[in-house]
């Protein structure tokens, strides 16, 4: 199974500012597995680190755009993989700007 070191990335504070936060996927017994794709459900929310490379881990950065106007979010990142067991991953992303 893979699954990330976090269930929800969650960001608090003023609206006009970056937000980051790094993410680490990986297989619970160590197979390597392949990121195809990530789709974040809002243009403002950027994934990089993306890469068709095999490993049992990666490593990625999200961010949210300064240009996110005030107010709450609730947004999810899915991740597409090549597993034949999990084909999709999904992270939740939560932010509160004011």
């Amino acid at each position: 199974m893979i699954s990330s070191d976090q269930e929800r990335v969650t960001w608090m504070g003023p609206a006009g500012k970056e937000y980051k936060a790094t993410i680490i996927l990986k297989h619970t017994e160590g197979k390597p597995f392949r990121k195809l794709k990530a789709r974040p459900t809002i243009p403002q929310i950027k994934v990089t680190g993306v890469s068709k490379n095999s490993a049992a881990q990666h490593i990625i950065e999200v961010s949210l755009s300064p240009m996110a106007k005030a107010g709450g979010y609730q947004e999810v990142i899915a991740f597409t993989l090549d597993d034949p067991m999990q084909q999709t991953l999904e992270v939740s992303i939560v932010a509160v700007l004011r």
